[in-house]
């Protein structure tokens, strides 16, 4: 408690972080699984499972919900198609997902590193990142489009 109440109080001008009580401590997998799925097809991963990443976009319930759906899609041409294995169904639904979820996880971890930057000099290069990102209409472009599902 005191280590809180004396970061509250430390002036930044002095090096201080004043208002920050706690480091995020997020952890994310810096290379993505090689496999989402077992040699059978039968067992899959899907959403933190599949690909954890940093929360700095939001993603987490987005994405697992839009590898749902890309898995229920496949599942129902497979359906379709009984001559199909469903090992095949995997496969193709991690080729539609593994790039986009990679892309993302590393583009949360990027807009992590500048949300957490601490000391004045940071806190004036996060504002104006955002800023010029927001200017060139880049934010909406390579950070919200992750929103739209692949």
């Amino acid at each position: 408690l005191e280590s809180l109440l004396m970061a509250a109080s430390a002036d930044p001008k002095e090096g201080g972080e004043r208002g920050r009580f706690f480091e995020f401590g997020v952890k994310d997998a810096l290379l993505p699984l090689q496999k989402w799925s077992s040699d059978s097809g039968r067992v899959v991963l899907i959403g933190d499972s599949a690909h954890a990443m940093a929360p700095f976009l939001g993603q987490g319930a987005n994405q697992a919900l839009q590898d749902a759906y890309c898995l229920a899609r496949l599942i129902g041409e497979h359906n379709l198609n009984p001559s199909s294995k469903v090992a095949e169904v995997a496969k193709k639904y991690e080729e539609r997902r593994k790039i986009p979820t990679a892309l993302l996880a590393v583009k949360s971890r990027l807009v992590g590193v500048v949300e957490t930057l601490g000391n004045p000099v940071g806190m004036n290069f996060k504002l104006n990142f955002f800023r010029v990102l927001g200017l060139l209409g880049l934010a909406e472009e390579e950070l919200l489009s992750a929103a739209l599902p692949k």
